[in-house]
């Protein structure tokens, strides 16, 4: 029996270890697998990053040849006197993408005492896709247009700006900052409202627009009428309240017969008293003087006081 017990626990020691070896390798093959489909795509990886980097640098390299070819040209055109945009300017033309007015900044304006507003004032400016401001240069062009007038004659005004004369109209302030424009306008408007349509061309051929509407105040003798605010109505006039004022008796004048001379009043009389007499003064009674006693001692009688005892009175202590 003991031979048959170690044989058998033997024999499950076997398996156990058996078992135990076949769990081992699996799992180290599972392991192994997964490192390896790791380590394949961490080679993908790096060979897409030397991809893009080789890419980068030809690019690099490629913007390099192209700015040097565009200094060259510049300087060949400049040379030739062909006016040549810059490399500056290049940026900013690319980056605008529309004309906007400020709406804040944009208004009619009315400068002397007399009523209506005889002039207007502008803001507009370029801006990118972000809204940025982008300072450009070309040609401006302003038209303002009073929708109140017949079809064929609605332009008021028209205004256009050189380069040059763009390059002075540029504002740049702490609140906005554009095209600053003070124009009188050339024909009165006869409406509250006028429409201000710009444009600006740059140097590379494109042709930015921008609508702005702004409200007014008519002048006056223009066919048109300022704004007028409603008036209240008129105050009624308050009826005084009507009553009747009752009869009064009428007292008639009395006859000449019944008028008889008025008596004089007796005048009254005054008694003064005579005065009272003062009362007669009492005489006062006089008290005897108090003559001190030469024994008059501060406790009369047989109590002894201190001025009375002698040294073998005063006791003592023992």
């Amino acid at each position: 029996m003991t031979g048959l017990r170690a044989w058998k626990f033997e024999r499950r020691q076997l398996r156990f270890a058996a078992g135990f070896a076949l769990l081992a390798s699996c799992s180290a093959c599972a392991t192994r697998g997964n490192i390896e489909v790791l380590e394949s795509q961490l080679r993908t990886q790096e060979s897409v990053i030397r991809t893009y980097e080789r890419d980068l640098e030809k690019l690099r390299g490629d913007l390099k040849l192209s700015q040097k070819e565009m200094d060259l040209m510049r300087t060949a055109l400049a040379g030739q006197g062909t006016q040549v945009a810059y490399e500056e300017t290049s940026s900013s033309l690319a980056r605008a993408q529309e004309l906007v007015f400020n709406s804040l900044l944009t208004g009619a304006q009315n400068l002397d005492s007399s009523a209506g507003d005889e002039r207007f004032h502008a803001l507009f400016y370029p801006c990118d896709a972000q809204g940025e401001v982008v300072k450009l240069s070309g040609v401006i062009e302003l038209e303002a247009i009073d929708p109140s007038r017949p079809a064929a004659d609605k332009t008021i005004g028209r205004w256009e700006y050189t380069a040059e004369q763009v390059r002075g109209l540029w504002h740049a302030g702490f609140l906005a900052s554009g095209y600053q424009i003070d124009e009188t306008w050339q024909r009165a408007p006869i409406g509250s409202k006028v429409v201000l349509l710009a444009r600006l061309t740059t140097t590379d051929g494109r042709r930015f627009e921008a609508t702005h509407t702004i409200s007014l105040v008519p002048q006056a003798g223009t066919g048109g009428e300022p704004e007028k605010l409603p008036s209240a109505p008129a105050a009624q006039a308050i009826q005084p309240a009507s009553y009747e004022v009752p009869e009064t008796r009428k007292v008639p004048d009395p006859e000449p017969w019944e008028m008889g001379t008025p008596q004089a009043l007796p005048r009254p009389t005054r008694t003064v008293e005579a005065p009272s007499p003062a009362p007669a003064a009492v005489p006062r009674k006089e008290q005897p003087p108090v003559v001190p006693t030469k024994d008059a001692r501060p406790f009369p009688g047989a109590i002894k006081t201190s001025d009375n005892w002698t040294d073998a009175e005063i006791p003592a202590w023992r």
